[in-house]
């Protein structure tokens, strides 16, 4: 567990700026990097609005650099697992593991979501999974890798396709409800990106089962 106690949210927002973004993306993985803000948005609505961190064993998803997940150990989790296919954004999960005195409590595990080595023992997953633009289908592959490692789950989606996700998640035997309507500022990181900053719609789902 963390040495320090996080008092305000600008805090929390101020030390998820420390952990690195994505600069190399590989678009079939549709990598970005969750703005600090956002991130620290959500965390502060899973730790006090939802109960949803403390004590809790927590997977982030497709973690990238770990934002979400060492934002949770900070935020009181006692044990994050953070999964990703891409070995070298975990090694700067890592370090900033390191940087903020939660290494103990963090594992990074380099694997891909089609086979994940592990069972259902996490409490939370919480996820900022690929918007399935590029990649059809993946918004909602990686809920269904989600619904089966973990009791509930905590997910960030395109607001347009929200519906479709709730539709989703039902025929899972899941029910879904809408936590944060926001905007997600995507910094220009591939050739195709004509704007520096592009905003979209984003909302945060909570799901448990039926």
């Amino acid at each position: 567990m963390p040495s320090y106690k996080v008092l305000r949210k600008k805090d929390l927002e101020m030390l998820l700026e420390e952990i690195p973004e994505v600069t190399r993306g590989k678009i079939e993985l549709e990598q970005y990097t969750i703005p600090s803000a956002l991130a620290a948005t959500i965390l502060w609505i899973l730790a006090f609005e939802e109960r949803g961190l403390e004590n809790k064993l927590v997977l982030d998803l497709g973690c990238g650099t770990g934002r979400l997940g060492l934002g949770a150990l900070v935020m009181g989790a006692q044990y994050v697992v953070g999964l990703d296919l891409d070995y070298s954004l975990l090694e700067k999960a890592r370090k900033s593991a390191k940087k903020l005195n939660v290494y103990q409590c963090f594992d990074a595990i380099c694997a891909d979501a089609h086979h994940i080595p592990l069972r259902k023992v996490f409490d939370v997953v919480v996820q900022n999974p690929p918007f399935g633009v590029h990649r059809k289908g993946y918004d909602t592959f990686f809920l269904k890798v989600a619904f089966k490692v973990a009791r509930k789950v905590y997910s960030l989606h395109k607001s347009s396709t929200v519906e479709y996700i709730k539709t989703f998640s039902e025929k899972e035997g899941w029910i879904s409800t809408v936590l944060l309507e926001e905007k997600f500022p995507l910094k220009r990181l591939y050739p195709f990106h004509r704007k520096k900053v592009h905003l979209v719609d984003v909302s945060l789902l909570a799901f448990k089962p039926r």
